[in-house]
C-alpha cells in the first residue's frame, strides 16, 4: 500500500453534444439541460452557428426603421455563452 500520485481525471462518461444553430431553441435546450446535470459531471455542450453573434429576430423588425438598434438587440457568441455560467457550455 503506497500513496498514489494520480491526479483527478474528468470522467469518462460525459456526452458531448453540439447543438447547430444557436438561436432561442438552442438557449432553451441548453438551460434544459443544464437543468438535468446540476452538478456538470453528463454533459459537455458546444453551440455551433455561421454568424458570430446572437440576434433577437422577435424585435428584428425594429432595424428598419431605428439603425441604431442593432447593438440592442445583438450579443456576441462568446458574451452570450457567458451567461450559462459553465465550463462545460462553449461556443464554436
Amino acid at each position: 500500500m503506497g500513496t498514489s500520485s494520480s491526479t483527478a481525471k474528468e470522467p469518462q462518461n460525459i456526452k458531448k453534444i453540439i447543438i447547430v444553430g444557436a438561436s432561442h431553441g438552442c438557449k432553451i435546450l441548453t438551460k434544459n439541460l443544464q437543468d438535468l446535470d446540476p452538478n456538470e459531471t453528463l454533459y459537455e455542450i458546444l453551440h455551433i452557428d455561421k454568424a458570430e453573434c446572437f440576434e433577437d429576430l422577435c424585435v428584428s423588425y425594429k432595424a428598419f426603421c431605428d439603425t441604431n438598434i442593432l447593438k440592442d438587440i445583438s450579443c456576441p457568441f462568446d458574451i452570450a455563452v457567458k451567461s450559462y455560467q459553465s465550463k462545460r457550455v462553449t461556443f464554436k
